[in-house]
């Protein structure tokens, strides 16, 4: 089971672990292995808020961006909130 940054057709499928390296392959299948850092941000008028992950359990207090890849339910609890974006 992958244990790091996952990316499939462009899309993130699970943030990385920035204790773990990452291999990659490019166009040309090319390989890199490297540290990687993801960031995102949802931004609502003046204000941005960082995100704390992509596709995995939510936190106390965290905003998690979640995606198809995740299933069919976020299983949010009362003390969550959810909404639906789209991306840029």
């Amino acid at each position: 089971m992958p244990n790091n940054i996952q990316i499939e057709n462009g899309e993130v499928l699970r943030n990385e672990r920035a204790d773990w390296p990452t291999i990659g392959f490019n166009l040309n299948k090319e390989v890199s292995i490297s540290n990687t850092y993801l960031t995102g941000a949802f931004v609502l008028q003046d204000t941005a808020l960082s995100l704390n992950g992509i596709n995995v359990a939510r936190g106390s207090n965290q905003l998690i961006y979640y995606n198809h890849f995740y299933g069919k339910s976020t299983n949010t609890t009362e003390t969550g909130f959810e909404a639906i974006i789209h991306p840029i």
